[in-house]
């Protein structure tokens, strides 16, 4: 087998990323970015604390909470959030929250 060459000078991440991933992929991971920072202004402490966003398809935010009741407090302010996210992200980028009860799976958001 033979053996790599050294590389000469280090590569920058940002370089090899763009090599590695998708224009597509690139946006996506960009836009769950600006999501996650949206929710974490437009989101009252007590509810970011008892909730954590998993997953961002076809502009509905999934978002896990560890119990029914935690779902049913964030129903209430739901509308109040969605209009945080509007003013933050623009209208359109997350059209509904949805709310399930989490179980620590992996977080695509």
């Amino acid at each position: 087998m033979s053996r790599r060459s050294p590389l000469r000078q280090p590569i920058p991440v940002g370089e090899v990323l763009q090599k590695i991933l998708k224009p597509a992929d690139l946006r996506l991971t960009e836009q769950r970015a600006r999501i996650r920072w949206a929710w974490e202004q437009a989101v009252a402490e007590q509810f970011k604390a008892q909730s954590r966003l998993v997953d961002y398809q076809r502009k509905i935010l999934w978002i896990e909470v560890p119990s029914s009741l935690w779902m049913q407090e964030l129903q209430f302010v739901k509308p109040q959030i969605l209009a945080n996210l509007n003013e933050l992200l623009g209208s359109g980028v997350v059209n509904d929250l949805r709310f399930r009860i989490g179980t620590e799976k992996q977080a695509k958001c």
